[in-house]
């Protein structure tokens, strides 16, 4: 009767002890740093600094989607099947128009939309009469004006910007930067808006004339 008493009583004291171990705080960094220290690494807390917290895929580099050179004067080019990957494109344009030097205007069409209703423009420059501003719309045009080259014997350049193409959800704006030679050197930025949120996939640039011969267009994805 002792001997079985003892060994309940023994069994208990082991069953709590078990019980108390398991009711214990386990210091999980010790064994993080056990390991560690097996493969000759500096045992401590991780450096988080080094993880990303967000899982967003990573944005394709800037890159030149395509580049046309004109070899023969056009009424326009066209960018097609634009890739949906990057977050922002980016339109050089170097050359002139083959017309007189009456502000021969470059129009911009998204998409295939040649609705004049569809778009609206602003702008602000200046040239050697001075400073000047455009309205919040120009009627009329099959397009967004993003520039003008000046006629035929002008060096012109447009830079455009057209943030989240892509993006299904919102109305698509864009900036530009026009400079020319004609009119003592002429600088302007405009403001552009087509009244749709769908997805840019094609650009049409089109010459109130024709764009002379050498005239380089630069489509980039960023």
């Amino acid at each position: 009767m002792a001997d079985t008493l003892k060994d309940a009583l023994a069994a208990i004291a082991d069953l709590r002890a078990q019980l108390a171990q398991i009711n214990q705080p386990r210091d999980y960094q010790a064994d993080i740093d056990d390991l560690l220290m097996q493969f000759h690494m500096q045992p401590g807390p991780p450096d988080l600094s080094l993880y990303r917290l967000k899982t967003d895929p990573i944005p394709a580099p800037s890159s030149v989607i395509e580049e046309i050179v004109v070899g023969t004067p056009v009424s326009s080019v066209t960018f097609s099947d634009i890739p949906q990957t990057f977050k922002s494109l980016k339109l050089l344009v170097t050359g002139g128009d083959t017309g007189g030097a009456n502000d021969p205007l470059i129009i911009l069409a998204i998409n295939g939309d040649n609705a004049t209703g569809n778009y609206a423009t602003n702008y602000l420059g200046s040239n050697n009469a001075g400073n000047f501003v455009g309205p919040g719309a120009l009627p009329g045009f099959a397009g967004a004006v993003i520039g003008n080259f000046n006629g035929a014997g002008d060096s012109s350049r447009i830079i455009m910007q057209l943030p989240h193409y892509a993006e299904p959800d919102f109305i698509k704006m864009g900036t530009v930067a026009a400079m020319t030679t004609g009119w003592g050197f002429r600088t302007a930025a405009w403001n552009f808006k087509w009244n749709s949120s769908a997805s840019v996939t094609s650009l049409e640039i089109k010459a109130a004339n024709a764009f002379e011969t050498g005239t380089i267009f630069t489509l980039i994805g960023e």
